[in-house]
């Protein structure tokens, strides 16, 4: 897609908005976005603030899309600045696909050795904004989600974590099941015995949530000042979705290490705040089990 394209869908659908400048595209599969200022007073409340145009370059990129605009214009205030959507151009006979426009969010991507590179205190204060915004989106009310949805006729993938069907004892039952394969090894009881008394400590514990997601959290999407050493914000919702609350600090730790995750675990403001605690605490005594109980019956890694 070129500039020109772009003024003239910009121009078709968003009559009202008058471009100073735009640069672009910086494409990739998905969208071809351009980097644009507004006049003042041009239909985006301008005023030479950097704005993002992207155009989805295909029908499954529109569906993302949608999603996003399903969630995020109604996201309010929060504890980091995410693409707010502020325009919508509709289809036109110059663009196929409704496109949007939003305010940069300042920033670049916050890789783990840009992180491991901070301060401490700096370390510190990322991982508690981390910890805060993720409190804020799990506290997305699902009922006017529920409504939205039906209204748009748009809905978010339900995802959901299979070790957990059942509870307790589907959990027990599986472990069972998969230690079974072993039972002719000398250690089998005693490994047999350990997993399923973890299971049972933590019974309460191995319970499906159901909250929005980012969907997909990476370095590239979490956008840091190198100038401040400050988190700014984040980008790319296009996989939003509802998922039980620990993959999001199981996708901190593997993105920037245990001692981060479990800083922003703590930072964790929420209703359920106490009892996602004592979950991620259970769910690593359990894999700490099943760790050993594989190298006490010679099998290779692995983890619950």
């Amino acid at each position: 897609m070129s500039p020109e394209q772009a003024r003239r869908a910009i121009a078709a659908a968003l009559p009202g908005v008058v471009l100073r400048t735009l640069a672009g595209p910086f494409s990739g599969l998905d969208n071809h976005c351009f980097r644009a200022e507004l006049a003042s007073g041009g239909g985006g409340d301008g005023g030479g603030d950097p704005w993002i145009f992207r155009f989805p370059s295909r029908a499954a990129t529109a569906r993302l899309l949608e999603r996003e605009l399903l969630v995020l214009p109604r996201l309010g205030a929060m504890p980091l600045r995410v693409p707010d959507h502020a325009l919508v151009g509709e289809p036109t006979a110059v663009f196929p696909r409704r496109f949007v426009g939003y305010r940069a969010v300042p920033g670049e991507p916050l890789t783990r050795e840009r992180l491991e590179a901070l301060p401490a205190p700096k370390v510190e204060r990322i991982a508690e904004r981390m910890g805060a915004f993720l409190a804020a989106l799990h506290s997305y009310p699902l009922a006017r989600l529920e409504a939205d949805e039906a209204a748009r006729g748009v809905a978010l993938e339900r995802k959901r974590l299979d070790w957990l069907d059942g509870g307790a004892e589907g959990l027990r039952r599986r472990s069972d099941a998969a230690l079974a394969e072993h039972r002719q090894h000398p250690r089998w009881a005693e490994v047999r015995a350990a997993v399923l008394a973890a299971v049972d400590r933590d019974a309460a514990a191995w319970t499906q949530d159901s909250v929005l997601c980012h969907g997909e959290l990476d370095t590239k999407h979490v956008l840091f000042s190198p100038a401040t050493g400050e988190l700014t914000g984040l980008i790319d919702f296009g996989e939003v979705a509802l998922d039980d609350r620990t993959v999001a600090f199981d996708d901190l730790r593997s993105l920037y290490g245990r001692p981060f995750a479990d800083r922003a675990l703590a930072a964790y403001d929420h209703p359920e705040g106490d009892r996602l605690r004592r979950k991620v605490a259970a769910i690593d005594r359990l894999r700490a089990v099943v760790l050993d109980g594989r190298r006490r019956l010679g099998l290779d890694g692995g983890a619950a």
